[in-house]
Protein backbone atom coordinates (compact mmCIF):
# COMPACT_ATOMS: atom_id res chain seq x y z
CA UNK A 1 0.00 0.00 0.00
CA UNK A 2 1.24 3.40 -1.00
CA UNK A 3 2.72 6.14 1.92
CA UNK A 4 0.79 8.60 1.88
CA UNK A 5 1.99 12.39 3.31
CA UNK A 6 -0.13 14.09 5.96
CA UNK A 7 -0.53 17.11 7.73
CA UNK A 8 -1.54 17.48 11.62
CA UNK A 9 -1.58 19.43 14.18
CA UNK A 10 -2.82 19.85 18.20
CA UNK A 11 -5.19 22.03 19.67
CA UNK A 12 -3.48 23.40 23.25
CA UNK A 13 -5.31 24.82 26.16
CA UNK A 14 -3.42 27.55 27.48
CA UNK A 15 -4.67 27.37 31.32
CA UNK A 16 -2.03 30.01 31.88
CA UNK A 17 -1.07 32.43 30.06
CA UNK A 18 2.15 33.92 32.28
CA UNK A 19 3.61 30.59 31.97
CA UNK A 20 3.07 29.26 28.79
CA UNK A 21 1.60 26.40 30.72
CA UNK A 22 -1.01 24.65 28.02
CA UNK A 23 -2.80 20.90 27.98
CA UNK A 24 -2.96 19.55 24.48
CA UNK A 25 -6.96 19.27 23.85
CA UNK A 26 -7.55 18.17 20.78
CA UNK A 27 -6.09 16.38 17.38
CA UNK A 28 -6.31 17.41 13.42
CA UNK A 29 -5.27 15.20 10.52
CA UNK A 30 -5.22 16.49 6.69
CA UNK A 31 -4.39 14.13 3.63
CA UNK A 32 -4.58 16.16 0.30
CA UNK A 33 -3.76 13.86 -1.66
CA UNK A 34 -6.41 11.37 -0.55
CA UNK A 35 -8.59 14.32 0.67
CA UNK A 36 -8.72 12.94 4.44
CA UNK A 37 -9.80 15.39 7.39
CA UNK A 38 -10.20 14.11 10.24
CA UNK A 39 -10.44 15.50 14.34
CA UNK A 40 -11.33 15.12 17.81
CA UNK A 41 -11.62 17.50 20.69
CA UNK A 42 -11.90 16.78 23.97
CA UNK A 43 -14.82 17.88 26.03
CA UNK A 44 -13.33 17.73 29.83
CA UNK A 45 -9.68 17.55 30.65
CA UNK A 46 -9.69 14.51 32.53
CA UNK A 47 -6.87 13.92 35.36
CA UNK A 48 -5.59 17.35 33.69
CA UNK A 49 -8.72 19.05 35.67
CA UNK A 50 -7.09 18.12 38.71
CA UNK A 51 -4.70 20.83 39.07
CA UNK A 52 -7.20 23.58 37.99
CA UNK A 53 -9.80 25.50 39.77
CA UNK A 54 -13.55 25.33 38.98
CA UNK A 55 -13.91 28.74 37.35
CA UNK A 56 -11.08 27.70 34.75
CA UNK A 57 -12.62 24.41 34.42
CA UNK A 58 -15.85 25.95 33.48
CA UNK A 59 -14.22 28.22 31.25
CA UNK A 60 -12.61 25.54 29.46
CA UNK A 61 -15.81 23.25 28.90
CA UNK A 62 -17.54 26.49 27.43
CA UNK A 63 -14.81 27.18 24.83
CA UNK A 64 -14.95 23.12 23.89
CA UNK A 65 -18.60 23.37 23.39
CA UNK A 66 -17.47 26.29 20.82
CA UNK A 67 -15.16 24.10 19.18
CA UNK A 68 -16.83 21.00 18.79
CA UNK A 69 -19.84 22.82 17.45
CA UNK A 70 -17.85 24.29 14.96
CA UNK A 71 -16.15 21.17 14.25
CA UNK A 72 -19.34 20.21 12.85
CA UNK A 73 -19.80 22.97 10.49
CA UNK A 74 -16.37 22.24 9.02
CA UNK A 75 -16.92 18.62 8.52
CA UNK A 76 -19.86 19.36 6.57
CA UNK A 77 -18.30 22.28 4.78
CA UNK A 78 -15.39 19.79 3.58
CA UNK A 79 -18.00 17.39 2.63
CA UNK A 80 -19.97 19.50 -0.07
CA UNK A 81 -16.55 21.01 -1.82
CA UNK A 82 -15.93 20.03 -5.66
CA UNK A 83 -13.74 17.79 -5.71
CA UNK A 84 -10.13 19.39 -6.56
CA UNK A 85 -11.30 22.66 -4.98
CA UNK A 86 -10.67 21.33 -1.60
CA UNK A 87 -7.76 23.70 0.43
CA UNK A 88 -4.49 21.75 0.15
CA UNK A 89 -3.25 23.17 3.08
CA UNK A 90 -3.92 22.41 6.57
CA UNK A 91 -3.79 25.83 8.07
CA UNK A 92 -6.52 26.89 5.83
CA UNK A 93 -8.77 24.58 7.56
CA UNK A 94 -7.79 25.34 11.22
CA UNK A 95 -8.60 28.80 9.67
CA UNK A 96 -12.13 27.86 9.41
CA UNK A 97 -12.52 26.75 13.21
CA UNK A 98 -10.76 30.23 14.34
CA UNK A 99 -7.89 32.24 13.33
CA UNK A 100 -4.82 32.61 15.26
CA UNK A 101 -4.60 35.25 18.34
CA UNK A 102 -3.89 35.26 21.88
CA UNK A 103 -7.09 33.06 23.09
CA UNK A 104 -6.45 30.59 25.78
CA UNK A 105 -6.84 27.94 22.65
CA UNK A 106 -3.85 28.03 20.03
CA UNK A 107 -3.41 25.98 16.94
CA UNK A 108 0.27 24.13 17.62
CA UNK A 109 2.68 24.00 14.32
CA UNK A 110 1.77 22.14 11.37
CA UNK A 111 4.19 19.05 11.48
CA UNK A 112 3.59 15.98 8.97
CA UNK A 113 4.24 12.37 8.39
CA UNK A 114 4.10 9.38 6.33
CA UNK A 115 0.94 6.58 6.41
CA UNK A 116 -0.25 3.56 5.51
CA UNK A 117 -3.08 3.87 7.25
CA UNK A 118 -4.52 7.02 7.98
CA UNK A 119 -7.14 6.16 10.21
CA UNK A 120 -4.81 4.27 12.47
CA UNK A 121 -2.41 6.91 12.22
CA UNK A 122 -5.04 9.36 13.66
CA UNK A 123 -5.96 7.55 16.74
CA UNK A 124 -1.90 6.47 17.85
CA UNK A 125 -1.77 10.94 17.36
CA UNK A 126 -4.41 11.27 19.66
CA UNK A 127 -3.64 8.70 21.56
CA UNK A 128 -0.07 10.58 22.13
CA UNK A 129 -1.71 13.58 22.64
CA UNK A 130 -4.60 13.29 24.75
CA UNK A 131 -5.04 9.66 25.33
CA UNK A 132 -3.56 10.12 28.61
CA UNK A 133 -5.45 12.47 30.18
CA UNK A 134 -8.04 9.60 30.44
CA UNK A 135 -6.24 7.63 32.55
CA UNK A 136 -8.84 6.19 35.63
CA UNK A 137 -8.34 7.81 38.84
CA UNK A 138 -7.51 5.69 41.55
CA UNK A 139 -9.55 5.30 44.23
CA UNK A 140 -7.56 6.00 46.95
CA UNK A 141 -5.72 9.01 45.79
CA UNK A 142 -5.23 12.08 47.93
CA UNK A 143 -7.19 14.91 46.40
CA UNK A 144 -6.21 18.59 47.00
CA UNK A 145 -9.87 18.65 49.39
CA UNK A 146 -8.02 15.34 51.22
CA UNK A 147 -5.08 17.39 51.75
CA UNK A 148 -7.21 20.87 53.39
CA UNK A 149 -9.05 18.46 55.39
CA UNK A 150 -6.12 16.50 56.78
CA UNK A 151 -4.55 19.42 57.55
CA UNK A 152 -7.69 21.08 59.01
CA UNK A 153 -7.95 18.44 61.18
CA UNK A 154 -4.53 19.00 62.65
CA UNK A 155 -5.80 22.41 63.64
CA UNK A 156 -8.86 21.36 65.45
CA UNK A 157 -6.74 18.40 67.22
CA UNK A 158 -4.56 22.06 68.13
CA UNK A 159 -7.09 24.01 69.06
CA UNK A 160 -5.93 26.20 66.62
CA UNK A 161 -8.39 26.37 64.38
CA UNK A 162 -10.18 29.25 65.48
CA UNK A 163 -7.04 31.76 64.76
CA UNK A 164 -6.73 30.77 60.89
CA UNK A 165 -9.01 32.11 58.40
CA UNK A 166 -9.12 32.13 54.30
CA UNK A 167 -7.18 35.30 52.75
CA UNK A 168 -6.85 37.05 49.93
CA UNK A 169 -3.61 38.41 48.94
CA UNK A 170 -4.01 40.79 46.02
CA UNK A 171 -1.14 42.18 43.71
CA UNK A 172 -1.32 44.45 41.00
CA UNK A 173 -2.47 42.24 38.12
CA UNK A 174 -4.12 39.13 40.29
CA UNK A 175 -5.25 37.75 43.53
CA UNK A 176 -4.88 34.47 45.09
CA UNK A 177 -6.74 32.97 48.03
CA UNK A 178 -5.08 31.18 50.84
CA UNK A 179 -7.31 28.52 52.95
CA UNK A 180 -5.35 29.11 56.24
CA UNK A 181 -4.22 32.28 57.83
CA UNK A 182 -2.80 33.99 60.87
CA UNK A 183 -1.69 38.03 61.54
CA UNK A 184 0.70 38.36 63.98
CA UNK A 185 2.51 41.60 62.61
CA UNK A 186 2.75 39.63 58.72
CA UNK A 187 -0.17 37.81 57.46
CA UNK A 188 1.19 33.67 57.86
CA UNK A 189 -0.74 32.16 54.85
CA UNK A 190 -0.59 28.07 54.18
CA UNK A 191 -1.81 26.37 51.23
CA UNK A 192 -2.08 22.64 50.92
CA UNK A 193 -1.72 21.42 47.82
CA UNK A 194 -1.45 17.70 46.78
CA UNK A 195 1.22 16.08 44.11
CA UNK A 196 -0.26 12.94 44.48
CA UNK A 197 -1.60 13.03 40.36
CA UNK A 198 -0.93 10.49 37.63
CA UNK A 199 2.47 11.78 36.17
CA UNK A 200 5.50 13.53 36.24
CA UNK A 201 3.99 15.99 33.30
CA UNK A 202 0.54 16.53 35.73
CA UNK A 203 2.95 17.02 38.92
CA UNK A 204 5.33 19.73 36.83
CA UNK A 205 2.16 21.32 35.64
CA UNK A 206 0.88 22.01 38.90
CA UNK A 207 3.65 23.11 40.84
CA UNK A 208 4.39 26.17 37.76
CA UNK A 209 0.58 26.71 38.21
CA UNK A 210 1.54 27.39 41.80
CA UNK A 211 4.48 29.28 41.02
CA UNK A 212 2.80 31.67 38.42
CA UNK A 213 0.23 32.49 41.66
CA UNK A 214 2.97 33.17 43.59
CA UNK A 215 4.43 35.44 41.02
CA UNK A 216 1.53 37.10 40.25
CA UNK A 217 1.16 39.26 43.74
CA UNK A 218 4.25 39.28 44.95
CA UNK A 219 3.69 42.67 44.32
CA UNK A 220 1.31 42.82 47.43
CA UNK A 221 1.01 45.64 49.47
CA UNK A 222 0.62 43.46 52.45
CA UNK A 223 3.41 41.66 53.91
CA UNK A 224 2.62 38.26 54.02
CA UNK A 225 5.02 34.62 54.57
CA UNK A 226 3.70 31.70 52.72
CA UNK A 227 4.20 28.12 53.87
CA UNK A 228 3.36 25.02 51.59
CA UNK A 229 2.06 21.55 52.94
CA UNK A 230 2.40 19.30 49.91
CA UNK A 231 1.41 15.76 49.93
CA UNK A 232 3.90 13.32 47.62
CA UNK A 233 2.37 11.09 45.17
CA UNK A 234 1.29 7.36 46.32
CA UNK A 235 3.67 5.86 42.93
CA UNK A 236 7.16 5.30 44.33
CA UNK A 237 8.33 6.07 40.34
CA UNK A 238 7.79 10.07 40.79
CA UNK A 239 9.32 10.64 43.53
CA UNK A 240 11.89 12.67 41.44
CA UNK A 241 9.27 14.60 39.77
CA UNK A 242 7.39 15.74 43.28
CA UNK A 243 11.24 16.75 44.48
CA UNK A 244 11.67 18.62 41.67
CA UNK A 245 8.23 20.37 41.90
CA UNK A 246 9.50 21.29 45.55
CA UNK A 247 12.34 22.67 44.45
CA UNK A 248 10.12 24.27 41.99
CA UNK A 249 7.98 26.09 44.83
CA UNK A 250 11.19 27.30 46.54
CA UNK A 251 12.62 28.88 43.96
CA UNK A 252 9.42 30.95 43.44
CA UNK A 253 10.00 34.86 43.57
CA UNK A 254 9.12 35.49 47.35
CA UNK A 255 11.40 36.15 50.02
CA UNK A 256 9.46 34.55 52.56
CA UNK A 257 8.71 30.68 51.57
CA UNK A 258 8.87 27.53 52.94
CA UNK A 259 8.17 23.90 51.73
CA UNK A 260 7.00 21.14 53.18
CA UNK A 261 6.53 17.36 52.48
CA UNK A 262 2.57 16.39 54.35
CA UNK A 263 3.21 14.52 57.77
CA UNK A 264 6.38 17.05 58.29
CA UNK A 265 3.94 19.66 59.34
CA UNK A 266 3.86 19.02 62.85
CA UNK A 267 6.64 20.93 63.66
CA UNK A 268 5.41 24.32 61.84
CA UNK A 269 2.19 23.48 63.86
CA UNK A 270 4.04 23.31 67.08
CA UNK A 271 6.08 26.80 66.24
CA UNK A 272 2.07 28.13 65.52
CA UNK A 273 1.13 27.19 68.46
CA UNK A 274 4.10 28.71 70.30
CA UNK A 275 3.77 31.90 69.68
CA UNK A 276 -0.20 32.20 69.39
CA UNK A 277 0.56 30.93 73.13
CA UNK A 278 2.42 34.12 73.49
CA UNK A 279 0.17 36.28 72.39
CA UNK A 280 -2.96 34.93 73.35
CA UNK A 281 -3.70 37.64 76.02
CA UNK A 282 -4.05 40.18 72.73
CA UNK A 283 -5.25 37.50 70.08
CA UNK A 284 -8.92 37.27 69.09
CA UNK A 285 -10.71 35.44 66.23
CA UNK A 286 -9.22 37.05 62.87
CA UNK A 287 -11.38 38.99 60.45
CA UNK A 288 -9.31 37.88 56.64
CA UNK A 289 -11.01 41.12 54.97
CA UNK A 290 -8.66 43.30 57.55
Amino acid sequence: MKREKYFYATLRYMYDTATQEFFTAGVVLYCPATHFLKFQFRRSLGLAGEILDSNTLANFRALMRVVNKRAEQVSSAFDSYVLGLKPSALDEYLNEFFPKDDSALQWSSVAAGLSRNLEATFINLYERYCGKYDRKRPANRVTDRDAWQSFHKNLVDRHLDRYFAPKLIQGQIDEVQFPFAWKNGVWHCIETVSFDLADGDAIRNKAHKHVGEITAIRDSAEEFALYYVATPPSSPNLAEAFHKAINLLKAAPHKKIDVMSAGTEIALLDSFADRIREHRSSIIPIDSSS
